[in-house]
């Protein structure tokens, strides 16, 4: 498989159902794949500044023709963890 038809498999998160996105980049070592790349949504991402996240291979259930089914727990964007710091500091 190319790593452009991959690009074009949209990826699912099958413990929720949430459409995650499509795959930005692959994590390759020693001539074999560790993890997909995806960006996060835009309402986590900075302007001018893209964020990602990765689901390693091993969290992949099953690769369709048009899909990349996958069971992932989503990390939070780090901007979205730096304003939930600012925040708690913020209340304290």
């Amino acid at each position: 498989m190319r790593v452009e038809e991959l690009k074009q498999r949209e990826v699912i998160n099958i413990s929720d159902g949430k459409r995650l996105g499509f795959i930005s980049d692959l994590e390759i070592e020693k001539d074999t794949v560790t993890a997909v790349i995806l960006p996060y949504s835009r309402q986590f991402s900075l302007i001018g500044k893209a964020e990602e996240f990765a689901i390693p291979w091993d969290r992949i259930v099953r690769l369709g023709d048009d899909t990349l089914l996958v069971d992932f727990e989503i990390p939070p964007a780090p901007s979205q963890q730096k304003r939930e710091h600012r925040n708690r500091k913020a209340k304290l």
